[in-house]
């Protein structure tokens, strides 16, 4: 049987988380440009100033170094919103990875506990974050657990019904059911045990 692949049909699932990530990537890259910008143009005018102006050379070489000094902002007035663009795309696409995955657990894991469905595991896709994913499987197995712990509840309930049923039918069985609510009580310590 083919498994099945859930397709991305929203990038932006979750925007608090996102948006944030979304700002410290283009936080990061505007300091780390701006500072290697600056760094390097200031350097390269600090050498340029101090030669000395007497000389036709050193002038058309000044003038030079401002028509590149010019022509390097314009393209950078170009090109750096592009960047942006394709930065805040990129990082929608990539977030994707952590909020989809994230946001398909939470609604999950909201069904589960607001309506009781135990339609299935948490399945995720294979590109997403491979944390995530190891996560959800743990969460399956706890599903999964919960599932057999609700299947033991639901034997002992319909066990106790019974009892309660047979002790209508006269006292001459009490010995008998009280020995059935031991072994009952017996399984449900058993159970309870294992939680602190």
């Amino acid at each position: 049987m083919k498994e099945r692949y859930w397709k991305r049909k929203r990038y932006f699932v979750d925007p608090s988380l996102q948006l944030g990530y979304m700002v410290v990537i283009l936080i990061t890259m505007v300091i780390t440009g701006a500072v290697i910008y600056f760094s390097i143009w200031s350097v390269f005018l600090e050498r340029i100033s101090q030669l000395q102006a007497q000389t036709r050379v050193v002038l058309l070489f000044k003038d030079m170094v401002g028509s590149v000094f010019s022509r390097t902002n314009r393209l950078l007035s170009y090109y750096l919103p592009i960047l942006f663009g394709l930065i805040v795309l990129l990082s929608i696409f990539f977030s994707h990875r952590i909020a989809g995955p994230l946001y398909r657990i939470d609604r999950d894991l909201d069904r589960l506990i607001k309506k009781g469905l135990f339609s299935g595991e948490i399945k995720l896709r294979r590109y997403d974050h491979t944390r995530i994913i190891a996560f959800s499987k743990s969460l399956n197995r706890l599903v999964t657990l919960l599932k057999e712990r609700i299947g033991i509840e639901r034997d002992l309930e319909k066990r106790l019904t019974l009892l309660v049923e047979r002790m209508d039918e006269g006292p001459s069985l009490f010995p008998q059911v009280k020995k059935e609510l031991a072994t009952v009580a017996a399984e449900i310590q058993k159970s309870i045990k294992n939680y602190k």
